[in-house]
């Protein structure tokens, strides 16, 4: 995937999850999920940490949720993703 589309996809995933700018003019979110190419996606790691990544974009767009940000590190993902998502962008 090139480096435009895959910066694509990462400005989908953080609007499909529902960003949400607060009165103060920040960003508010309920969560961060990352990914790397050299992540995990075992049980255990939620990829809750930039250290400890996940390996796939599509496990960390199955843990989000309404208001979660999903951060993709630069590289190569190989995948077809699917979101499960009714659509909205707030809650």
């Amino acid at each position: 995937m090139s480096r435009v589309k895959m910066s694509a996809v990462c400005l989908v995933l953080i609007i499909s999850f529902g960003v949400v700018g607060s009165a103060g003019g920040g960003v508010t979110f309920d969560r961060i999920y990352y990914v790397a190419p050299d992540g995990d996606d075992n049980a255990v790691n939620d990829g809750g940490l930039p250290s400890f990544p996940l390996a796939t974009i599509q496990k960390a767009i199955d843990n989000a949720e309404n208001g979660d940000i999903v951060k993709v590190a630069e590289g190569t993902y190989y995948s077809v993703l699917r979101i499960k998502s009714d659509g909205s962008f707030c809650r």
